[in-house]
């Protein structure tokens, strides 16, 4: 078993980004799980099947695997299945990316190019910090939330699970930010928010 090798689980846009990190890191990625098999296949990866499928599950265990699906709730889902059976997820952290060696990373993360993960900060499973995200000293990100491109989150900010923080967004130092939170592009947060709230503007509204 060659555990270079590396099969996404998801094949779109978002495990692009993925498949580049990896192999930026000297990973080689020869396979994808789908519900079907992608028309356009830019790089001409082998075509696994469906990862609930038992068969392919079994062969699963060969490699180790990414989730690289965007959608919170779907990532975590898939990545607990995917765990619950004992295959093994990686992280995907970007060469160019910065992250602290006090910092604490969970399994199945994604840091994209130029983002930044200060001292002290907690990045729990499935988490994405994608592109160009600060995700300053001492915060906690929950399982499977979502730090869109060029967010930023101040000093001690603590983001719940399954929650999405919009592009360009600005979480001000020391706010809470619950569970199943929807943050919009843009949107500058200056007060704590509750579970399952959809927040936008600057400073925030709830909509």
């Amino acid at each position: 078993m060659n555990k270079k090798q590396v099969v996404l689980i998801g094949y779109s846009g978002h495990a692009h980004v993925v498949q580049d990190i990896l192999q930026l890191n000297g990973r080689t990625v020869v396979g994808y799980c789908e519900l079907e098999e992608k028309k356009d296949k830019p790089s001409n990866l082998m075509y696994l099947g469906q990862e609930t499928d038992k068969m392919v599950l079994a062969k699963l265990k060969e490699y180790d695997c990414f989730v690289a699906i965007g959608e919170n709730t779907v990532r975590e889902k898939t990545s607990r299945y995917l765990l619950d059976n004992g295959i093994c997820l990686i992280n995907a952290i970007h060469p160019s990316a910065s992250v602290s060696a006090s910092a604490t990373l969970g399994t199945g993360v994604m840091i994209g190019p130029n983002s930044v993960i200060n001292a002290n900060a907690s990045i729990q499973d499935g988490v994405v910090c994608n592109s160009g995200s600060v995700v300053e000293h001492d915060c906690q990100v929950g399982a499977f939330s979502h730090i869109c491109p060029g967010a930023v989150l101040g000093g001690n900010v603590n983001i719940g699970e399954l929650t999405l923080i919009g592009t360009g967004a600005v979480i001000l130092l020391n706010l809470c930010i619950g569970n199943c939170v929807t943050v919009g592009a843009g949107t500058v947060v200056i007060k704590s928010i509750k579970d399952n709230m959809k927040v936008v503007g600057n400073p925030h509204q709830p909509i």
